[in-house]
């Protein structure tokens, strides 16, 4: 699957600025309220990133309202509509500071990894402030 989104298969609709735009704001949009956002890659056609949910919001809640809203702004943006994010997200737990350290790295060499100019992604966010395990 990792080659498949690398070669640039799908609509890459996040290839367009203002796409991936508002993408990103609606990343931002709750961050601190319903979840804490971390490193983040917006790829042409896919995105990365490290979220932790907050109090009793869950984290299909918050990719659920992340897709509904994206979908419907990049559709109008695209002048099309439909289905714009595959049916099931592929999400990992990190159990450890080794395992958050390995994904923000992952998320950061992505755009290296599938050869993107600069012109093609958005890399944002930082795990920098993150402490592993809250009490």
């Amino acid at each position: 699957m990792e080659g498949y989104l690398d070669a640039g298969a799908g609509s890459c609709a996040l290839r367009m600025p203002a796409c991936a735009k508002f993408l990103v704001d609606t990343l931002l949009h709750d961050d601190g309220n319903q979840y804490t956002l971390g490193s983040f890659v917006i790829m042409p056609n896919h995105v990365h990133l490290l979220v932790v949910p907050l109090g009793n919001v869950e984290l299909s809640d918050i990719i659920s309202a992340w897709e509904r809203i994206s979908a419907r702004h990049i559709n109008r943006i695209m002048g099309r509509s439909g289905r714009l994010w595959s049916r099931d997200s592929y999400d990992h737990i990190v159990r450890n500071e080794k395992e958050l350290i390995r994904i923000d790295r992952y998320i950061q060499n992505n755009p290296v990894k599938a050869k993107l100019r600069k012109d093609e992604f958005v890399l944002g966010g930082t795990i920098d402030n993150w402490t592993f395990l809250q009490k």
